[in-house]
């Protein structure tokens, strides 16, 4: 039978897990944001360049943005 991680192992499980979370968070934010129009963009207060700027700190999201 298995026994429950320590302690010290659950509090790491649980920080890599929050960060996965956090991560597909920002990435399904920038995929979103790579599919508005400009007008849509500007009314949200970005510019294409902004766009282009986050996605481009992203190593994950591949820039597809004209």
């Amino acid at each position: 039978m298995l026994s429950a991680p320590p302690m010290a192992e659950q509090g790491r499980l649980a920080r890599i897990w929050e960060r996965f979370v956090h991560w597909r968070m920002k990435r399904a934010g920038r995929l979103v944001l790579r599919e508005l129009t400009d007008d849509q963009l500007k009314d949200i207060g970005l510019t294409r360049r902004d766009v282009r700027a986050e996605l481009e700190s992203s190593a994950f999201v591949k820039e597809r943005v004209s």
